[in-house]
């Protein structure tokens, strides 16, 4: 999928992002409302999975301005709607540096994971 959207930006004029969040463990049957709830907040085109226990992804095809908008939402909507207090968000969007799926996730991850030396939780963007 994401090796899909990254060779999208090479023959379109867009520029997919990838949106990480973690989240604190939810109660039985709190992954799915997660899941609903992005779904109904977010387009028909944006693609959300469940990566792991704790992680949600959102692929996107979007420029950095609008993909930062998303991972804002996505990030008001997990800390209000479930009060999932800290959530952290990581974000990236291909570029020549990022030309691979791969690598995408990677810079999504290292967002991610900067994102979380924040004891409050936040949003960090890749380079």
């Amino acid at each position: 999928l994401l090796d899909g959207l990254v060779d999208l930006a090479r023959t379109q004029l867009v520029r997919p992002s990838l949106i990480l969040a973690h989240l604190p463990a939810a109660s039985a049957g709190g992954w799915e409302l997660v899941a609903a709830v992005l779904m109904a907040n977010l387009r028909d085109v944006d693609v959300i999975c469940r990566l792991d226990e704790h992680r949600f992804a959102v692929a996107l095809d979007a420029a950095p301005d609008d993909a930062r908008g998303v991972a804002r939402r996505v990030h008001k909507l997990l800390t209000q709607t479930f009060v999932f207090d800290p959530t952290w968000v990581g974000t990236a969007t291909a570029s020549p540096e990022l030309d691979s799926g791969a690598a995408l996730l990677a810079a999504a991850t290292d967002a991610l994971e900067r994102a979380r030396r924040e004891p409050a939780g936040g949003i960090v963007a890749a380079p």
